[in-house]
């Protein structure tokens, strides 16, 4: 597998600059009390893995910080500012493109992260307006909707080997405003920042989302790598 930081600076140098390089990104934050505080992280990078694996896409080491939008007021959130994550993002895509890597994706396990990423390519597009840049949550692109911390989410995880404490799983469903919120936890601070059924949650359930997820991926980055 093209592993970015496993291979020797000759090797990198001896890659075929079509093949598109994957950065998965994250945030570490508040999943309720039954899932672990990185998983956006762990699963954008478990996705990304499986698809450089199957593909030979690039594969770029995991960025765990993200932008910290709405939960970031919950215990175990830490994340960084849009304009942070832009700025590292641009730069981060800036010096791929002097490399010669003018395709990537950045595969993101939390939603929020969108601004800052756009901003990034914003950035980056600057000085190196070649750039095919592209941003995807994995369950977005893949086909499967979920809300944070709920069942979907909390199955996807039992899947694919996150730390999960079932039995401590409560069900909180956020109320539907009609306006954005900068703070979930002003709205429901008990809530961990759940939103859905994660008691409802199973492996098998999980073990689908996720053979969906990375089927339409895969598809995607061969064609990307099939167009030339």
């Amino acid at each position: 597998m093209n592993e970015w930081c496993k291979l020797t600076n000759t090797e990198i140098e001896g890659l075929d600059r079509r093949l598109p390089v994957i950065l998965p990104i994250g945030l570490i934050e508040a999943h309720g009390a039954h899932l672990e505080t990185g998983f956006d992280a762990y699963s954008a990078g478990h996705f990304a893995r499986r698809v450089c694996e199957e593909t030979g896409a690039i594969l770029l080491p995991t960025i765990p910080y993200g932008f910290a939008d709405t939960t970031w007021e919950y215990p175990g959130t830490v994340g960084v500012k849009a304009e942070t994550l832009g700025m590292m993002i641009g730069d981060i895509l800036s010096l791929l493109c002097h490399h010669g890597f003018e395709r990537v994706i950045v595969l993101s396990g939390h939603g929020g992260n969108g601004l800052g990423v756009g901003l990034g390519f914003q950035r980056a597009w600057e000085k190196y307006p070649d750039l095919k840049p592209a941003y995807w949550t994995y369950y977005g692109v893949g086909g499967v909707p979920m809300s944070h911390a709920d069942e979907t989410e909390t199955s996807i995880a039992i899947a694919i080997g996150a730390t999960v404490h079932l039995d401590r799983a409560i069900d909180f469903v956020m109320p539907k405003l009609w306006h954005e919120v900068s703070s979930r936890q002003a709205i429901a601070p008990q809530s961990g920042a759940v939103n859905g059924r994660p008691t409802l949650a199973t492996r098998e359930q999980g073990e689908a989302a996720a053979a969906k997820i990375i089927g339409v991926l895969v598809e995607k980055v061969a064609g990307i790598i099939a167009d030339g």
